[in-house]
């Protein structure tokens, strides 16, 4: 079931950014330590980004969301997600999605994408 967005607010559109199995595989295989989860999250804030970690019901996953929000910030105004089974795996996706996939600049998001609880 779809979340409702409460009434005036304006979400971030969000890019879509799909992990292939290999890289799936690779993700599993290269989670980030604790210390490495802890200065991903200090980049992002410290380079512009809001940031959400919840529960995703509708994937059966963990969720984080950055949303550049800096006025310096690349990505302002877009926002990118990672999903894992843990903490720990839905932030090494984002990471992964973020610095290999993209190279820290995201592209304008383009239509509904497909989801699963690796993405």
């Amino acid at each position: 079931m779809p979340s409702k967005k409460p009434a005036g607010v304006d979400y971030a559109p969000f890019v879509s950014c799909e992990l292939n199995d290999d890289e799936k595989a690779f993700v599993r295989d290269h989670l980030l330590t604790g210390a490495k989860v802890l200065e991903m999250f200090s980049n992002f804030v410290e380079n512009g980004y809001r940031t959400s970690l919840t529960y995703d019901v509708r994937n059966d996953a963990v969720s984080i969301i950055v949303t550049g929000v800096g006025e310096s910030c690349p990505n302002k105004g877009l926002a990118l997600s990672g999903r894992g089974p843990t903490v720990q795996g839905a932030c090494t996706v984002l990471a992964y999605k973020h610095s290999e996939k993209l190279k820290e600049v995201w592209p304008k998001p383009s239509g509904e994408k497909k989801r699963d609880t690796w993405g």
